[in-house]
């Protein structure tokens, strides 16, 4: 087999901002210091202290002498889920990959994935990837899928739409994939992407399975 590397990058992206009105209602601490925290009081202890969790699994804890007040609120989709850490609705998210590609036989693959977040719940993004070996391979490809977020693991759903070449051929290459993240902290995360491409120039299909290191910010 003839070895080549093509590197033909060119993609389209659409980028979907959609805002979610949310009808549940929160706790929510007021902290004399100006911050902020919204999620769930988990445990309390009149007169001392207490724990709140919030949405994306951190859990702080706090004494009564920091708390002004604490009240019930309706969660709202465009406001800050605490002030105190500084985070958004929109969080940016990269990844290193690293697996293999499945085409007749396994190859080792490398690749990175950007993203974005919306309203923890919206993914739009793109992965770059490239396998090396006997067959050498590279795609290029814009996603756009969903966050189902479970404590403190991440469920991603997505549509992946992009360039790739493989085995010699280089053509429009489309399908879905899946990733699955577990939050070690609130930022850093370890998981599992993969993804089936359909290759309609060549009517065959490759798959790219990887493990990832997952950073937001």
């Amino acid at each position: 087999m003839k070895r080549r590397l093509l590197c033909t990058i060119a993609m389209a992206v659409l980028f979907v901002a959609v805002g979610f009105a949310q009808d549940e209602r929160v706790d929510v601490v007021y902290l004399k210091d100006g911050s902020v925290i919204r999620g769930t009081i988990i445990e309390q202890i009149p007169g001392q202290s207490l724990k709140i969790e919030t949405r994306d699994g951190s859990v702080f804890a706090l004494e009564f002498s920091r708390i002004m007040k604490i009240t019930k609120e309706e969660a709202p989709s465009t406001q800050s889920m605490r002030k105190s850490s500084g985070s958004s609705d929109t969080r940016f998210v990269a990844s290193v990959l690293m697996g293999g590609l499945i085409y007749g036989d396994f190859w080792f693959a490398t690749g990175v994935r950007l993203g974005a977040s919306i309203s923890r719940i919206v993914y739009v993004g793109m992965t770059v990837t490239t396998a090396f070996g006997d067959l050498t391979a590279v795609y290029f490809g814009g996603e756009l899928g969903f966050n189902a977020n479970i404590r403190k693991i991440t469920m991603q759903p997505y549509v992946s739409v992009g360039l790739g070449s493989i085995a010699d051929y280089s053509s429009l290459a489309l399908g879905p994939g899946f990733s699955l993240t577990y939050w070690i902290t609130k930022d850093v995360g370890i998981g599992a992407d993969g993804k089936y491409m359909f290759v309609p120039e060549i009517s065959d299909a490759f798959g790219l399975v990887y493990v990832s290191f997952v950073y937001q910010f």
